[in-house]
């Protein structure tokens, strides 16, 4: 049944009138291994492989920096002549000759906000906080980053009480087709991210928009719904991990917070905060979390640098920061306590791991890490200057050659003679996971990984003749009872979809190093590959029960929607209902659902129920789940029922019986005068109106002329509760529509002009 709507004939006498503004409506000898559970080679790199790329003037004060989509620049926050933040392009395609591209915005009359700054997805803008606005808010503003100048809002705050709006990040959502913005709202006096007082609010939202433009305040979604807080977030950042189709996965994002550790003297430090869940609240399954408490919040470090912003791997993985202590894990003599760069897994242990960098900058002060889109490149700041460190490396494979590639994970390939036909250039991308829905395969190492051979994934490329790949895995990943002699290199095969997968894991002839903790193995062609281990398959049991059922309280009008935790060998799901907390007495209302979701659209509103969930597949059917409570909220204004179901069109056979109800909510216009009507017709040929009180609610036929109606009532706009309009009764076959309405002004005639009306058709076969 579709929400009642205000007829849009007259909008004008809407807004003036009854409405006001509100609507209705992803070679050579192996290295040492890396330590267990980290990501990164503990081993400095070479002196000379670090390339500074801005200037060498200490008084440039370079801070924050971003990478652009494509990894070709940086856009940097710089001290201008007024001493606060500009934003400064620089052009890293050549490292070999690094171009400044200049200033893109003025200290003046835009300075940034200090705080994390981000591009649109084409690269042609940068986004960043403006602080120099009239009403003394931050507001998102953007800069072209190449050509003529031009700096504009990007988005504001237009509600009544402004908000700063701050901390841009972007990124591809794919079920939309556009782009999506991150951002903070606070409520802060002056500076959001200086502010100490413990009642400030401050929130993360997102918003889509198109290419070219520029987001939609009132489009908005809530992914916190924080009302106190005694931690200020400085900003906030997207996950980069991919899905097996590269896309983005859009599921988590970094919080970087401000807390006070002492007051005599005061000290802050900066904590690392990740949170999981976006997609599950986009999808209206999850409540935005009200506190920080909330379990999908996951503090990954509690005393980064005053001076470190956080950036996640490629694979997200790992992020990495800056961090104030005395490094010890170095050849050397020791270097003074300077901001040194680490790492910490975003699940999981967290314990940190030095990144180091070459012996010549030791005790240097190194803040503002941000890793490039493709994962090989690391840019930050020493002592204000920006340096760029590789990361990972691609070489160009040479026929009658040996190469070596290498990634952060350890990825190794030895290219031998006369494996490749002509040259190539080869580089390995990390998808985070590969679903086959298999429940016999475990895959042990972090990142399956894909190797793009001259920008392309192709799954038929090959190579003359093998080629030895091996992987690095850590013993802390190893599950329960499986031993390391079992695990082998995997080969993922998309195109076997079939028994409801979306691919194949298959084994290629590999040797296990238990010493090195290494797996190795012939290849020949690229594609996904990881570590793991292929079962028996396992014996065809029936599912557990699901668990975690959870119906939605109010949060919709004309429906409950049912989620549930998806079971691992389920082939199906079914829902039940009852009115009370007893399964025996429960009805069935959907089998064969394959999805872990269900729309209840016929539960009557304000009525709660109890609802069950079990899964099923060709073993058998789980027992019930356990119950939750759900119930659907009452749609504004006029509803009527045939019934009792919720639906625009009900079908029935001649000897089923017909029972029409309507139903009133009028929520905030509560006491409105206006006219009730309620119409009828039968085959559009036959028209009857319901008369009034005064003629005992009868009803009477017309000609179908509005001019003939009179209405059922005349007054304000009370809580009616679902009524029968007309009784049980068998129809003749045809075609019966029924009409709920009100109208604004009461005067005692029909104006369509602004009306509030409901339908439902009754087809009798």
């Amino acid at each position: 049944m579709s929400s009642p709507s205000w007829k849009a004939l007259g909008f004008a006498a809407i807004i003036a009138g009854l409405l006001g503004s509100t609507g209705w409506t992803q070679g050579t000898n192996l290295p040492p291994p890396p330590p267990q559970g980290t990501n990164f080679t503990i081993v400095a790199p070479p002196d000379g492989s670090m390339t500074q790329v801005s200037s060498t003037n200490a008084g440039a004060m370079d801070d924050n920096l971003i990478w652009s989509h494509s990894g070709d620049y940086l856009a940097v926050d710089r001290s201008g002549q007024s001493n606060q933040k500009l934003i400064y392009i620089i052009n890293l395609e050549d490292l070999s000759n690094v171009q400044g591209e200049g200033a893109r915005s003025s200290d003046t009359g835009t300075p940034v906000l200090p705080n994390i700054t981000d591009w649109t997805a084409n690269d042609d803008r940068v986004l960043f906080g403006n602080t120099n606005t009239a009403s003394g808010k931050a507001r998102i503003a953007s800069c072209t980053a190449f050509g003529a100048t031009n700096v504009a809002t990007f988005l504001a705050d237009t509600s009544g009480v402004p908000l700063h709006v701050y901390s841009p990040s972007v990124i591809s959502d794919t079920n939309s087709a556009l782009e999506r913005l991150l951002f903070l709202t606070s409520t802060a006096i002056g500076d959001p991210t200086m502010d100490s007082n413990p009642m400030t609010r401050i929130n993360v939202w997102t918003v889509t928009y198109g290419p070219g433009g520029v987001p939609n305040w009132n489009n908005r979604v809530p992914l916190t719904a924080i009302t106190i807080t005694n931690s200020q977030i400085e900003s906030v950042k997207w996950c980069p991990e991919l899905d097996e189709n590269y896309d983005p996965i859009m599921d988590r994002y970094a919080l970087v917070m401000k807390t006070q550790i002492s007051t005599n003297p005061p000290q802050n430090a900066k904590k690392l905060v990740t949170f999981s869940g976006v997609r599950d609240i986009l999808n209206g399954i999850t409540m935005a979390p009200s506190n920080l408490l909330d379990v999908r919040f996951s503090t990954r470090e509690t005393n980064a640098s005053m001076g470190s912003q956080v950036s996640w791997t490629q694979n997200g993985l790992y992020l990495m920061y800056s961090k104030d202590v005395v490094v010890t894990n170095f050849q050397g003599p020791p270097p003074p306590s300077a901001s040194e760069l680490y790492s910490v897994r975003s699940t999981g242990a967290t314990t940190p791991e030095y990144f180091p960098t070459p012996t010549n900058f030791l005790g240097a002060n190194k803040q503002w890490l941000n890793i490039s889109p493709d994962g090989m490149r690391a840019a930050f700041t020493i002592n204000k200057n920006v340096y760029v460190l590789p990361m990972q490396f691609d070489n160009m494979a040479l026929a009658g050659t040996s190469n070596l590639l290498s990634d952060g994970g350890y990825t190794l390939v030895n290219i031998p003679a006369g494996a490749l036909s002509s040259n190539h250039t080869f580089s390995i991308m990390s998808p985070n996971t590969v679903n086959t829905n298999d429940t016999n395969v475990t895959i042990i190492d972090d990142t399956p990984r894909t190797f793009v051979v001259d920008g392309n994934t192709n799954q038929t490329f090959q190579f003359n003749t093998n080629v030895d790949l091996t992987l690095v895995y850590s013993t802390n990943d190893l599950p329960a009872g499986l031993a390391e002699t079992n695990l082998s290199l995997l080969v993922f095969d998309p195109t076997n979809v079939a028994n409801g997968r979306t691919g194949t894991w298959s084994e290629v002839a590999s040797t296990p190093d238990t010493t090195n903790d290494l797996v190795s193995g012939g290849i020949s062609h690229f594609s996904i590959y990881a570590i793991g281990y292929i079962g028996p398959t396992p014996v065809a049991v029936a599912p557990v029960a699901p668990t975690y059922v959870i119906a939605s309280d109010g949060t919709f009008t004309g429906k409950v929607l049912v989620v549930w935790g998806a079971v691992t060998n389920a082939a199906g799901y079914s829902v039940w209902r009852s009115g009370t907390n007893d399964a025996n007495s429960a009805t069935l209302l959907s089998a064969g659902i394959a999805t872990n979701n269900y729309d209840d659209t016929n539960a009557l509103d304000d009525v709660t129920y109890y609802y069950w969930v079990k899964a099923t597949n060709s073993s058998g059917t789980s027992t019930f789940s356990s119950s939750d409570t759900g119930w659907s909220a009452a749609p504004l204004g006029p509803a009527i029922r045939a019934n009792g179901q919720n639906v625009d069109s009900l079908t029935v056979s001649a000897s089923d019986t017909v029972a029409i109800t309507v139903s009133m909510n009028p929520d905030i216009y509560l006491g409105v005068e206006v006219d009730w009507w309620l119409v009828a017709s039968a085959n559009f040929t036959t028209w009857f109106y319901m008369e009034d009180a005064d003629d005992n609610y009868e009803w009477t036929q017309f000609s179908g002329a509005l001019s003939e109606l009179d209405p059922v009532y005349m007054g304000a706009l009370f809580e009616l509760p679902a009524t029968t309009v007309l009784p049980a009764m068998n129809l003749p076959p045809g075609s019966y529509d029924f009409w709920f309405a009100v109208d604004y002004p009461m005067n005692d005639a029909l104006n369509t002009d602004a009306m509030l009306i409901d339908h439902v058709q009754v087809i009798v076969q």
